[in-house]
């Protein structure tokens, strides 16, 4: 039945930009009473040469040749692999990480909070979320490519914002040799953008029918954000993150359980 958890053992073939690195560092010693594996061929930012997806002689999309590789041979050696998207996940970052001239606030659904500023220019959460799904259209050139070939495909959302000044306030130093008045957007803004990322995302999936799995809730603290012990920095997690989402993707993601995206 959807929705029952069972022992079943599985092996997970993932692949991701930089959201994926921790998880596939905790993957080399993490060991699964239920014989669950992982791994992690193709990682990183520069891991897709080319793109998640390139284009063939007549110009139709196909998926990039180390995903299909990395696929074929799991499932070969393995009977059977699901495959595992940490990719993107750090586009609300991309777009609020840093504050402009003119400070922005949005209003999301789930984090109905006031206005932080008179002159704040409110941006409606929806255009956000529309651009953040133009942003993720190779992703979702990949998933439809997989799916349609019969592999089952779960996606990963990176990790929630921290709302830790220090870790932020060592990230946003980097920016500084090149904007050198560069400073953090509030925490608040960081986590309703996120929201927004969410909501792009499983709507992707949904439409390519992937499994969409998001951060357990042991990863956050009461108001949304990224627990101190589980962040590396502003952005991504940590050992401690890879190994807790290791077994929540073990936990959630079984043979017989259908997530909500699916």
């Amino acid at each position: 039945m959807p929705g029952t958890v069972v022992s079943v053992s599985q092996h997970f073939v993932g692949f991701g930009h930089s959201n994926a690195w921790c998880v596939a560092s905790a993957s080399k010693s993490w060991s699964s009473e239920l014989g669950t594996t992982f791994e992690f061929d193709v990682v990183g930012s520069k891991a897709f040469p080319g793109g998640l997806t390139v284009r063939a002689n007549d110009g139709r999309p196909i998926a990039s040749p180390l995903i299909i590789a990395a696929i074929e041979r799991a499932q070969r050696q393995h009977g059977g692999a699901v495959a595992l998207s940490f990719c993107f996940g750090n586009h609300y970052n991309a777009i609020g990480l840093l504050e402009g001239r003119f400070p922005l606030e949005l209003v999301h659904p789930d984090a109905p909070d006031p206005i932080r500023a008179d002159n704040a220019i409110l941006v409606p959460h929806q255009l956000v979320i529309a651009q953040i799904r133009a942003r993720i259209v190779a992703l979702e050139e990949l998933f439809a490519i997989l799916t349609a070939s019969g592999t089952r495909v779960v996606h990963v959302e990176g990790p929630p914002p921290t709302s830790d000044a220090t870790l932020i306030d060592k990230t946003v130093e980097r920016a500084r040799a090149q904007v050198p008045d560069a400073r953090a957007a509030p925490p608040e803004l960081r986590r309703r953008l996120w929201l927004c990322q969410r909501d792009a995302t499983a709507a992707m999936c949904r439409e390519t029918g992937v499994e969409y799995l998001v951060p357990p809730p042991s990863t956050q603290d009461d108001q949304g954000f990224l627990l101190d012990r589980f962040a590396k920095d502003g952005v991504h997690g940590n050992g401690a993150y890879g190994r807790h989402m290791l077994a929540w993707i073990e936990e959630t993601v079984t043979a017989d359980t259908l997530l909500g995206a699916r």
